[in-house]
């Protein structure tokens, strides 16, 4: 779902950066229709009815971001956000099953005490770990609100990754190889679709899956 006009309401500071987020009640209000004015999202949010990711959110300016799953029990219908290929935010529906868990990628990681290693991912959240199999670029298969690891998707030759921002955001194509920069600037990535070859950087990459997309993609999306 698009957006054809711009919001006055503004996203709080929070897990996602602001040019990569939407408050929560223009979601409500202009991507979902659900509510006409800011008012009624307020009371909606405010009875407790709209879920980010498993967890009550009573704040409309909470901003929202790439792979949140928003869920309104009483209607029974979720939806995740996504970048459509404008580059803008989008909103599409997902079934019960996939509202149960989330995609979310390791941005770094941080050796803490114990000798434990915490992920750190794009969403803000961070996740202790004893064993430390992963890697910066790796997205995790997480049930939410658990945080429970159900699965990985390594940033590797061969996984199908989605494109989240810059010329070819919103598409989807096969990680290819991995430029590494010898001086400052962002490693660039290609990826393969059919005989197509898209270059773009490294943090716009977001693995979605090995041999298929773990998530459902948005009408007009090919894998």
């Amino acid at each position: 779902m698009r957006k054809a006009h711009k919001w006055i309401v503004k996203a709080a500071p929070g897990p996602h950066s602001k040019d990569r987020s939407i408050p929560l009640a223009v979601v409500l209000r202009d991507f979902l229709g659900l509510v006409e004015t800011d008012r009624e999202a307020r009371r909606v949010l405010g009875a407790g009815d709209v879920l980010v990711d498993g967890k009550i959110v009573k704040d409309g300016k909470h901003g929202v971001g790439w792979f949140d799953i928003i869920t309104i029990p009483r209607l029974k219908s979720s939806w995740r956000v996504l970048v459509d290929r404008r580059g803008k935010v989008s909103v599409d529906p997902v079934g019960d099953a996939e509202a149960s868990w989330k995609l979310a990628r390791i941005e770094n990681k941080t050796t803490i005490k114990g000798g434990l290693t915490q992920l750190n991912l794009h969403d803000g959240r961070n996740i202790v770990v004893v064993k430390d199999e992963y890697k910066t670029g790796d997205v995790l298969k997480i049930a939410v609100p658990s945080q429970e690891i159900q699965g990985r998707i390594p940033f590797k030759q061969g996984t199908l990754a989605y494109v989240t921002a810059g010329t070819h955001a919103g598409e989807v194509a096969t990680l290819d190889e991995v430029q590494v920069k010898r001086i400052s600037g962002e490693n660039t990535v290609s990826l393969k679709r059919g005989d197509e070859t898209i270059r773009t950087i490294r943090s716009y990459v977001f693995p979605i899956g090995t041999k298929k997309s773990e998530v459902t993609l948005p009408e007009g999306v090919a894998a």
